[in-house]
């Protein structure tokens, strides 16, 4: 579980006793589990800017291996064999390294689908990419650029998109999203930290079009990764909060750890649970529950036009006032309108009487 202020932790979550820690390193983001003793990691050294992705040993605390990557770079993965798949944020791309011999083999560039139009400040955080996953047999690379509000798929051969979920500006979809799974390929089944609309969220894509098949909003603030477990409950990085939480598919809390206080860590940006690996798969919500969100019913229907308000006043509010919060502020002010109101025309009534 890693930490900006620099640090990874692992947990006994029986007890939710600390049993290993690593502080060696200024600033910390992915961590993948690769082994059952050794993690994949990504860290700025204290006494410089540069960036590298570690490989460790946690039960021995050796270093492994490391190679140089960008200067803040989220996400590393191992995908074989000196093999490694990065999300380059600070040049807009995605690629493959290999440490044997110090070259990429395979790059894709968002210049050669998207314009400056797109995204965030072209200069210095358009895409802002935070993650990439290597899918469908080796076959695919599903990649987020937080500031194009989507996930997509790019054909690893082609270098085309297969397919977005999101676009920029849409956010009742998705709002400067984190580290997306495919947790089903038929039909396929996306689960995703919408971090900025303060939520969990599943799409699957049916007939031509991604329906909402789950979401969970909690008491969220901030979520940046969202794992399905194989036992159909999730677990949840929630950033803002300062824990990690694991929910049932009916969103009640079965286990929690907040990484504030005493422990000396703040916003956790990743878990991981060592026996699952890297982003476990577990099953659909569709294949957990009875019942779909129905897009038509007006519950689904209040809920956009809350979240429509919401995205709009994020512009002026405070970062820290997550959905829930937003409802109390909007109940709390009509409550006061129909008060003020009440007083008016109280007032004009007594001063017709006079």
């Amino acid at each position: 579980m890693p930490s900006p202020r620099g640090g990874v932790i692992a947990l006994d979550r029986s007890s939710n006793e600390v049993i290993w820690s690593h502080t060696a390193h200024r600033k910390y983001y992915d961590v993948d589990p690769v082994s059952d003793d050794r993690i994949l990691i990504t860290a700025a050294e204290r006494s410089s800017d540069q960036w590298y992705a570690f490989i460790i040993d946690w039960r021995t605390n050796e270093t492994i291996s490391r190679f140089p990557v960008p200067v803040d770079t989220h996400d590393v993965d191992k995908i074989g064999k000196d093999q490694f798949a990065v999300a380059d944020k600070a040049a807009h791309r995605a690629y493959v390294y290999n440490t044997s011999t110090n070259s990429i083999t395979w790059e894709y560039n968002f210049t050669q689908d998207y314009t400056p139009a797109d995204g965030g400040p072209y200069e210095t955080d358009w895409t802002h990419l935070n993650d990439i996953d290597l899918v469908s047999n080796g076959s695919h690379f599903l990649l987020s650029p937080r500031n194009f509000d989507r996930v997509m798929l790019v054909n690893r051969s082609t270098q085309e998109i297969t397919w977005e979920l999101g676009e920029q500006g849409n956010y009742s979809t998705l709002f400067g999203q984190h580290d997306p799974v495919i947790i089903n390929s038929n039909p396929m089944t996306v689960l995703i930290g919408d971090s900025r609309n303060h939520r969990a969220v599943e799409y699957q894509y049916r007939d031509g079009s991604w329906d909402q098949t789950w979401v969970h909003y909690g008491n969220l603030r901030w979520p940046r990764d969202v794992d399905r477990l194989p036992s159909g409950n999730t677990i949840i990085t929630d950033t803002g909060n300062d824990r990690v939480v694991e929910i049932t598919p009916e969103g009640d809390v079965v286990w929690e750890y907040t990484t504030e206080g005493e422990r000396g860590f703040a916003a956790p940006y990743d878990v991981e649970i060592l026996r699952h690996g890297d982003e476990p798969r577990g099953p659909a919500m569709t294949d957990t529950v009875d019942e779909r969100p129905d897009p038509n019913s007006l519950r689904h229907q209040y809920r956009n036009a809350i979240f429509y308000l919401a995205n709009s006043a994020n512009f002026v509010l405070p970062g820290w006032i997550n959905f829930r919060e937003f409802r109390f502020l909007l109940a709390a002010g009509g409550v006061a309108g129909v008060w003020i109101t009440s007083e008016m025309v109280l007032y004009g009534i007594r001063l017709y009487r006079r």
